[in-house]
């Protein structure tokens, strides 16, 4: 069961989530292999739960923003050669897997195998949560994420 706040919960009713969902995500999972990603259990979970959301929320200016789980989208717009040679290299080679975009599609957001979400945006890269549920609160919530040093 996840756990949200009223406003991210509202926001995620928006994009059409409810807690019960469980979609087929083979596609994803097709797209996300031919591209070199590994694929296991936390992403799988997270995608069924969320795979396909398009995500309007508030930022801290009260400006609109949106984070999307499309994965198939999102790994058009990063090398996954940038993902395994820079961003697993920081965090020890820990396998990481394309899950989506946020921030106007400028970061990419990343699974790692024990199930943390991370965010890559050229040379930078943040733990956004300590889990999918955590990470999503955290962005619409506008919460500091943690920078992984180079």
């Amino acid at each position: 069961m996840h756990k949200f706040s009223d406003t991210t919960q509202k926001a995620l009713s928006e994009s059409g989530w409810q807690e019960d969902r469980k979609i087929d995500i083979q596609s994803f999972k097709f797209d996300l292999v031919k591209e070199g990603y590994p694929w296991f259990g936390k992403v799988e979970s997270f995608l069924q739960a969320f795979g396909g959301l398009n995500v309007k929320f508030l930022r801290s200016d009260r400006s609109q923003d949106f984070f999307q789980f499309d994965p198939s989208r999102a790994v058009q717009d990063i090398d996954v050669r940038w993902v395994k040679d820079d961003y697993s290299k920081r965090l020890q080679n820990i396998n990481l897997c394309v899950v989506g975009q946020a921030f106007g599609g400028h970061m990419t957001l990343l699974i790692s195998e024990d199930g943390k979400m991370y965010g890559g945006y050229d040379d930078n890269l943040y733990l956004i949560g300590n889990d999918g549920s955590e990470a999503i609160e955290n962005i619409c919530l506008n919460k500091e994420m943690e920078a992984i040093p180079l």
